[in-house]
C-alpha cells in the first residue's frame, strides 16, 4: 500500500505541475524598448506608436499598442501566440506599414502586460480582439492576424456565428472574492452526484447571513473555481474548510474565486460582438486541441507505443474538464477547421515547417476547410518564445524556469539586429495579401508600396531600420566631408570641452 500511494503522490504531483503551466503559463517579460521608438520615418511617412489599455468582459486590462501611418487604408490586428507577447508583431510590422495599415498588436489575457490568470489558447482570447477593435475604433477594413493561438483566436472571432452565439449563452463569469476573516458560515456540497470525467466541483448551498462568508460577498449557487494561485482544487467541504483555516491561522490574506451566474451585460455584448473583418491572417495553426497535444506527445516521443493512445486520450479529458471547472473555458469545443469552412473573407494561411510543436499539416487542413484559402510555406526561426524552449517546445509542459524568457532593457539594443522569425517570402505574402485583396491601389501607388516593402525586407526586421540605414549613410557622408576639410576647420569642430563635435554613428534606437 506504502509504494501505491507514493505512486499515486507523484502522479498527482506531475498532474498539478502540468495543469499549472496549461492554465497559467509563466509569462514572457519583456522591455517597452522592444516595441521600438515612439516615432520613426518609412516609406517617406511618419509613423507613430501609441501604447494603451482596455478591459475586456471579464474585467481584465488589455495592453495593446497602436502603430499609425497619416491616413491608414485599414487596419491590422495581431494576435501573439499563448506563449508570446505583442513585441513579436515588429517581424510583420515592415510589410503591414508598406501596405499603407495601421497595425494594433495585443497581449491577450494573462500574457505580457495584460491581467488575467488564465490562458485559455484562443477560446476567450477571441473577446480580448473583440474589445481591442471596439475600442479602436471604426475603420473601413479591419485584419485579423494571429500565430499559433492567436490565429486560432483571430480565426474564432471571425467566426461570427459561432462567437457571437457563445457570447450570448455565457451566463457564468469569474468573480474574485478576497475572504480575509475566511468562510465560516457557507455550506458547501459537490455540484453534481455523478463522476463524468473528473470530480464535480463544490457549489455552495447555504450562506448564514451575518456570517464571514456573507460579509465576504459569496453567494448561494457560487461554484468554486479556485483558491488563491494554486492549482490544486479542494473537491470536499472539509478540504476547503482546511485551506482557510491554515491561511487565517498565518494571518495570510485568502481569495476565492468562484463562477457565479451572472450574464454580460447589453454594454459588453456590444463591444465583444463580431466585426466584419476583410481577410484573415493564420500563422502556424492548430485544428483541435487534441491534435495539439498529439504533436506534442509525438516530439517528445518518437513512436509513440500502442499503450499511450486510451492512456493520453483518457488523460486528456481529465485535464480539459479541470481547465474547464478553473477558468470555464471549454477547449474541447475549439475546432479551427469548422470556424474555416463558415469564413466568409479571404484567408491566408501560413505553413511554418520549423514550428518545434506543431506539424505542417495542421495548418494545410485548416486550409482546406476554407472556401478561399491561399496556402503559403515557409521556413523560419520560431518565436521569442519558442526559440528559448529546450527539446523543441516539451519544457512547456515538462516545466521551465520562466527567467531564462525573461528580457531586460539591454535586450532592446539588440532588437535591431535580432533576424525576423518569418522568412522574407512568407512577410512578402503578407503585404501582397493586404494588398491585392483588401485595398484599391493605382498603379503609382502600388509600385510606390512594393519598393518600401522590398526595401524594409532587404534591410533588418524592423520598419525603423530603414531610418537607422538612412543615419549611418549619413554619418559616412559627414564624414567624408570632414576629412577633406583644412586642419582648422577640423579644430574648430571640437566645443569647448575639446570633445569633437561629430557624434558617433547611429547603432539601435
Amino acid at each position: 500500500m506504502e509504494v501505491v500511494d507514493q505512486i499515486k503522490d507523484a502522479c498527482r504531483e506531475h498532474y498539478l505541475q502540468v495543469l499549472s503551466q496549461l492554465a497559467s503559463p509563466p509569462r514572457l517579460q519583456y522591455a517597452i524598448e522592444e516595441l521600438g521608438p515612439r516615432e520613426f520615418t518609412f516609406g517617406g511617412r511618419s509613423v507613430r506608436r501609441r501604447d494603451s489599455k482596455v478591459l475586456n468582459e471579464r474585467g481584465h486590462s488589455i495592453a495593446f499598442s497602436v502603430w499609425e501611418p497619416p491616413a491608414p487604408r485599414g487596419m491590422v490586428v495581431y494576435v501573439p501566440d499563448a506563449l508570446d507577447c505583442r513585441s513579436s508583431v515588429v517581424d510583420v510590422l515592415a510589410p503591414i506599414l508598406a501596405a499603407g495599415c495601421a497595425c494594433c498588436a495585443l497581449d491577450t489575457t494573462g500574457c505580457g502586460s495584460s491581467e488575467g490568470r488564465h490562458v485559455t489558447i484562443g477560446y476567450f482570447e477571441r473577446y480580448d480582439v473583440a474589445c481591442v477593435v471596439s475600442e479602436l475604433g471604426e475603420y473601413e477594413t479591419v485584419v485579423a492576424m494571429g500565430r499559433g493561438s492567436g490565429a486560432v483566436a483571430a480565426l474564432l472571432f471571425a467566426d461570427s456565428r459561432d462567437h457571437d452565439s457563445r457570447l450570448r449563452s455565457r451566463n457564468e463569469r469569474l468573480v474574485r472574492i478576497p475572504c480575509l476573516p475566511g468562510i465560516d458560515g457557507a455550506v458547501f456540497e459537490k455540484a453534481s452526484r455523478m463522476y463524468m470525467v473528473s470530480k464535480p466541483p463544490l457549489r455552495v448551498s447555504r450562506v448564514e447571513p451575518g456570517s464571514s462568508a456573507d460579509r465576504a460577498g459569496i453567494l448561494v449557487g457560487d461554484v468554486v473555481a479556485g483558491v488563491d494561485d494554486e492549482a490544486m482544487l479542494p473537491h470536499t467541504h472539509d478540504e476547503l474548510e482546511a485551506a482557510f483555516a491554515w491561511r487565517a491561522a498565518a494571518r495570510r490574506e485568502a481569495t476565492l474565486w468562484v463562477a457565479r451566474r451572472e450574464g454580460l451585460e447589453e454594454r459588453d455584448l456590444e463591444r465583444c460582438s463580431s466585426r466584419k473583418l476583410s481577410l484573415v491572417v493564420l500563422d502556424a495553426p492548430w485544428t483541435t486541441v487534441g491534435a495539439l497535444v498529439w504533436d506534442l506527445v509525438g516530439r517528445v516521443m518518437d513512436r509513440p507505443s500502442r499503450i499511450w493512445s486510451p492512456l493520453v486520450s483518457a488523460s486528456l479529458s481529465i485535464v480539459l474538464h479541470s481547465l474547464q471547472k478553473r477558468s470555464l473555458a471549454d477547449l474541447g469545443a475549439i475546432d479551427a477547421r469548422v470556424s474555416a469552412r463558415r469564413a466568409s473573407v479571404p484567408v491566408l494561411v501560413m505553413v511554418d515547417n520549423s514550428h518545434p510543436v506543431l506539424a505542417p499539416d495542421q495548418a494545410q487542413e485548416v486550409a482546406s476547410y476554407a472556401p478561399a484559402a491561399t496556402v503559403v510555406d515557409y521556413d523560419g526561426p520560431r518565436s521569442l518564445r519558442e526559440a528559448a524552449l529546450p527539446s523543441g517546445g516539451n519544457a512547456f509542459f515538462l516545466g521551465f524556469d520562466p527567467q531564462e524568457t525573461a528580457h531586460d532593457s539591454t535586450a532592446a539594443a539588440a532588437a535591431a539586429d535580432r533576424p525576423p522569425l518569418r522568412s522574407d517570402d512568407a512577410r512578402r505574402a503578407i503585404f501582397d495579401a493586404l494588398q491585392d485583396t483588401c485595398f484599391d491601389y493605382d498603379e503609382e501607388e502600388r509600385e510606390n508600396s512594393s519598393s518600401a516593402c522590398s526595401a524594409a525586407l532587404a534591410a533588418l526586421a524592423h520598419p525603423w531600420s530603414a531610418d537607422l540605414e538612412a543615419s549611418r549613410r549619413d554619418h559616412e557622408k559627414r564624414r567624408d566631408l570632414l576629412v577633406r576639410r583644412p586642419q582648422g576647420d577640423l579644430v574648430s569642430s571640437r566645443n569647448s570641452r575639446g570633445e569633437g563635435a561629430f557624434p558617433p554613428p547611429p547603432t539601435s534606437y
